[in-house]
């Protein structure tokens, strides 16, 4: 991940002895945990950083009650943009079925990828299929 102005440089990562692999660090500031390989979610932040982000969002969501029943819906974010990772944690989703098929939802069509909105609609699709043959085949393993 590049640092622009203003940003403070990640740590260094560190070497994993066992696999002879660089873990990267998590590029909170004031956080130094290493990142897990092959880790889901965002590669850039750690999982403690991740859920405690997260964490705040839904507490400013259930304390904003002006957004009446469907408060859920909103977040709270003091970021003049985001992009679809930050939405992604922003609303907790950790599941990288679910991250890939709302990253197709939310994009369809308009990445200039050569790709229709068709064809990304029916990607999504296929990820939520295999997202249910997961649950699948965890139920027949759990019995």
């Amino acid at each position: 991940m590049t640092a622009w102005a203003g940003q403070p440089k990640a740590p260094a990562p560190i070497r994993d002895e066992a696999t002879e692999k660089e873990r990267p660090r998590c590029d909170t500031p004031g956080c130094n945990n290493e990142i897990p390989l092959g880790g889901e979610g965002y590669p850039e932040i750690c999982p403690k950083c991740l859920e405690e982000d997260a964490s705040r969002a839904r507490a400013a969501a259930a304390k904003d009650k002006t957004r009446g029943k469907h408060g859920h819906y909103f977040k709270a974010a003091p970021f003049e943009y985001v992009d679809i990772y930050r939405v992604l944690q922003l609303f907790a989703v950790t599941d990288p079925c679910l991250q890939h098929a709302v990253k197709k939802i939310l994009m369809a069509g308009g990445r200039g990828a050569g790709k229709d909105i068709r064809q990304d609609i029916q990607e999504a699709i296929d990820t939520l299929t295999r997202w249910q043959e997961m649950r699948a085949e965890e139920s027949a393993v759990a019995s």
